[in-house]
């Protein structure tokens, strides 16, 4: 699923190397937030579509945190797709 998405990144073994596993992990996880404030940002100025594009990179810079965690597979992330959507779902949360 999310394969089809977004392309692995540059940064994934960019990052790796030349910051170790984990400080590559929290930089992208920085990334994450700074594409959070920027989404929010657009909203309080009603910059709609733009905040909807912030939305989709932190997609992109979650996917790119997903493929540094040591084990990833597309796999994994499918059946972690499935499992928070049946979990959500069990909870009521979709309309």
């Amino acid at each position: 699923m999310l394969e089809n998405i977004f392309p692995k990144t540059i940064f994934v073994e960019k990052w790796k190397k030349e910051f170790g596993q984990e400080r590559a992990f929290t930089k992208q996880l920085s990334i994450v937030t700074e594409e959070l404030f920027e989404a929010q940002k657009d909203f309080s100025q009603e910059k709609y579509d733009k905040a909807i594009a912030e939305l989709v990179d932190v997609m992109q810079a979650a996917s790119t945190a997903m493929r540094m965690i040591p084990g990833y597979t597309n796999q994994k992330v499918d059946d972690a797709i499935i499992a928070v959507t049946q979990k959500n779902h069990d909870r009521g949360y979709y309309e």
